[in-house]
């Protein structure tokens, strides 16, 4: 896919530059130039390209910690995808789907965000014993990614393709950095503790009127299901440490099978795409202010399986701390 926008010229140093063009870049970038900020996004690869663009994009907290500070996050984002969901440009929708258990599990920390309800016995498939149904938004990634990259245009944000080998290099063009870099976001801070979770999808043609599902906590690998505009996402897998980003046919031949497992409808669906991305992980989410010599770098990196579902919330700490500062 090309880029949905072609690259700005930078003819000044930016007050702030954010490095990363993802959807933590992006939404970052908005919420900065909202409040009258300045800024520029370094971006090493297109759009397409992009972790962000493999995500299936539903909203639903996972691999990301601390739970408090994620709940917290996860609220702001909810509440804004909501809003989003109002404007059919944005890609964004909402979706009422479900979640499946082989055993009784207690309601999720995120039971009070939105509609949630409890699922009957006659409502679960067989081999699940328990389950609730809950509204989430889901975001079409393609339109999503543009018009966020087209909402920053309107507010005077530019996105320069150029790669930033270290913060150095970016303090020196500006004195305010903010890291949100993904995966390379810890090479760039020296931090060790961020690792890859390799994820993997098949994007199926379209099913409407279909909504969500998830198998998440059997005894195998986890399944989820995610219709969108652009077809239907099925997943996954969760290998933390695994950097390899070639399609696995073996797998993918494994998450179709689970999918027309856990909905029968995918059935004779044509196979549109397999993708592959890398989920960056880390014991915590890096929400962080760091005074440096030359300036002040903020990091938001290190987002797990989370970036959507936290990416608005983690973005009004980044002006929060800009402004506290």
């Amino acid at each position: 896919m090309p880029n949905p926008l072609p690259p700005s010229i930078t003819p000044h140093p930016p007050t702030i530059g954010i490095i990363g063009g993802g959807v933590s870049g992006l939404t970052t970038a908005i919420v900065l130039c909202e409040a009258g900020h300045d800024v520029t996004i370094w971006r090493r690869d297109p759009i397409a390209q992009s972790t962000s663009s493999v995500a299936a994009a539903v909203w639903h907290p996972f691999q990301a910690f601390p739970a408090d500070k994620v709940l917290h996050w996860s609220g702001v984002t909810y509440a804004r995808l909501v809003a989003l969901a109002a404007d059919p440009t944005t890609g964004v929708v909402l979706q009422r789907g479900r979640e499946f258990f082989r055993q009784p599990t207690p309601d999720p920390p995120w039971a009070g965000i939105g509609w949630f309800q409890h699922l009957a016995p006659a409502e679960l498939p067989l081999d699940f014993v328990a389950g609730y149904a809950f509204e989430a938004p889901v975001a079409e990634t393609p339109r999503y990614l543009r018009y966020l990259i087209e909402r920053l245009a309107r507010l005077g944000g530019r996105i320069v393709d150029r790669e930033i080998a270290s913060l150095d290099e970016a303090l020196a063009e500006t004195p305010v950095v903010i890291n949100c870099a993904g995966l390379g976001g810890g090479p760039l801070a020296g931090d060790d503790s961020i690792y890859p979770i390799r994820g993997q999808i098949v994007r199926l043609a379209p099913l409407p009127g279909a909504t969500f599902r998830f198998d998440e906590h059997g005894p195998g690998p986890i399944t989820y299901i995610i219709p969108r505009g652009d077809g239907v996402i099925c997943g996954g897998s969760v290998q933390p440490g695994v950097w390899d980003t070639a399609v696995d046919m073996p797998t993918a031949h494994a998450i179709h099978a689970r999918a027309l497992g856990l909905m029968p409808e995918l059935a004779g669906l044509p196979i549109l795409e397999h993708k592959v991305g890398l989920r960056p992980g880390r014991p915590a989410v890096r929400v962080e202010r760091e005074a440096r010599a030359d300036g002040v770098v903020i990091h938001n990196y290190g987002h797990g399986g989370s970036g959507y579902t936290v990416s608005w919330g983690c973005a009004e700490d980044v002006l929060s701390m800009l402004i506290n500062a």
